[in-house]
């Protein structure tokens, strides 16, 4: 008996600990915004292998995702594959299904290989995402959209503005350096001029 009494109070904090606790859902668009990639995914396939580890030495879950609607960003068809992990413990990633389509808002870990989602994200099947969220994120993704292309333009703007500028500035040094030309040509004449009329008169006055 004298270990019992322990255990009963040495579980349920291990458990705590262990546990991923979660606040309020976060909104639609604080989630779009702070999320690396918004997109529908299928899970095709895990890999439960003993031999990945995290940091902390718990097993590693990792699950293939196939992207087939992307709300932020764009993705090439031919390149869209992801890996999501699952360190396990108290990190608060979330188990996927294989076979399974979710709305993913995902975060980038090491480096940018891998991904994952937070069980205190929004990520859900996409069965249980309201079409409120959809339309939603259609439109955050139209106006980002909208927004780069605003950006391009005025970047391509500030290209054209800046070439005109340096046209301005190199037909403005040539012509100085024309207009110097004329003035240097204009002095040699003269010079050349006066020496002959000087000779000229020195030659008639003998």
């Amino acid at each position: 008996y004298k270990f019992i009494i322990p255990l009963i109070f040495i579980i349920p904090f291990y458990s705590i600990s262990n546990a991923c606790i979660c606040g309020s859902k976060p909104n639609i668009i604080d989630s779009w915004e702070t999320a690396s990639q918004v997109f529908v995914g299928e899970v095709i396939s895990m890999d439960t292998s003993d031999n990945i580890y995290s940091s902390y030495g718990s097993k590693v879950q990792l699950y293939t995702v196939r992207v087939l609607e992307s709300y932020k960003y764009g993705f090439n068809t031919e390149n869209n594959i992801r890996t999501f992990t699952n360190t396990g413990g108290g990190s608060c990633d979330r188990n996927f299904e294989v076979g399974k389509t979710y709305l993913i808002y995902a975060d980038t870990r090491h480096f940018a290989t891998f991904l994952s989602a937070s069980e205190c994200s929004r990520t859900d099947l996409l069965q249980n995402i309201s079409e409120k969220e959809i339309e939603k994120l259609e439109e955050l993704h139209e106006e980002w959209k909208d927004s780069k292309n605003k950006s391009s333009h005025l970047l391509s703007k500030q290209e054209i503005d800046r070439d005109n500028g340096l046209l301005i500035a190199t037909n403005d040094r040539l012509n100085k350096e024309n207009r110097i030309i004329i003035i240097i040509s204009s002095i040699v004449i003269v010079i050349l001029l006066t020496s002959l009329i000087i000779l000229w008169r020195k030659k008639f006055v003998k």
